[in-house]
């Protein structure tokens, strides 16, 4: 039975009722139970309130965040405490495949995974005084897949995993120009970007740290690249991520380091990389 006709718009005697009912709950509650329906509504604007003050105070968070660390549209420099690396050498870590488990385009914390031994290695280098530099190519941001706000909060939460172990990294470098990229980030060779040398010299205008005595670890042929054309004296290839790939892929470019002098290795896991450059290193300080 309906109230008027059978068309597409009728509505039941039952349905109507219904809704009736519906409409008069919230005022039958509020005419039993008056003290107590004002002040669940007053809560209940006062959370609503507290949940949009918060929404913006990350927004601003978010925003300031990246009004201090991007240099320019396509490159992000962060750094972190205030210590001093006037001459010392440093550990440069690619991070997707080196520091965090490669899963392509990581813009998720959900996706996050620190590989094993790693911050147990950054931490070996904290307190050799050796400063810690992740270098990163970002083309996720480049072709537009995530943006800069969501680099920043996976950085952070890197950050903060490696942290509970008490590691510490001193600076953060992303490079998001991409010959593929969307419109002012769509460059060619950029300097920035891994295989040119421009992450490892920024770190060493911010830092002061000594090219000639530092050190990469990388899972691709263009950060070995990277660490030759900024003077390095060698790095390790480790073979997470894409470093089994790119060892059979790129042999001859790899073999074309190793003539020019540049000292590769080839090594299975990060942490064996990292712990074994960082024995040698201790070994040079103390003698």
């Amino acid at each position: 039975m309906s109230t008027e006709g059978s068309g597409r718009g009728s509505v039941s005697l039952q349905e109507t009722v219904q809704s009736s009912r519906c409409l008069s709950v919230g005022r039958e509650a509020g005419n039993r139970h008056p003290v107590a329906f004002r002040v669940r509504a007053m809560h209940m604007g006062r959370s609503i309130a507290m949940c949009r003050r918060q929404d913006f105070s990350r927004m601003t968070q978010r925003t300031a965040m990246l009004d201090k660390h991007l240099r320019d549209q396509g490159t992000w420099s962060q750094r972190i405490g205030r210590g001093d690396f006037a001459g010392r050498p440093a550990l440069f870590l690619d991070r997707d495949g080196v520091i965090v488990e490669e899963v392509n385009y990581l813009h998720r914390i959900s996706d996050v995974r620190v590989i094993r031994g790693v911050a147990e290695a950054i931490a070996a280098a904290n307190a050799l005084d050796i400063a810690v530099v992740v270098v990163t190519n970002q083309a996720g941001v480049g072709r537009g897949y995530f943006d800069w706000a969501q680099f920043a909060e996976v950085q952070q939460y890197i950050l903060d995993e490696l942290a509970e172990t008490g590691a510490r990294v001193d600076l953060v470098l992303a490079c998001a120009y991409h010959a593929e990229g969307l419109g002012e980030l769509r460059v060619d060779a950029h300097g920035w970007r891994k295989p040119q040398p421009g992450m490892l010299e920024e770190a060493r205008a911010s830092l002061g740290v000594k090219l000639e005595n530092s050190y990469i670890v990388g899972d691709t042929v263009s950060d070995m690249q990277a660490g030759f054309h900024a003077g390095l004296p060698g790095g390790a290839l480790v073979l997470t991520g894409h470093g089994a790939r790119d060892r059979d892929l790129h042999a001859e470019a790899l073999d074309d380091l190793m003539r020019e002098g540049f000292a590769l290795e080839i090594v299975e896991e990060p942490a064996a990389a990292m712990t074994g450059w960082l024995t040698r290193a201790a070994g040079k300080r103390s003698s």
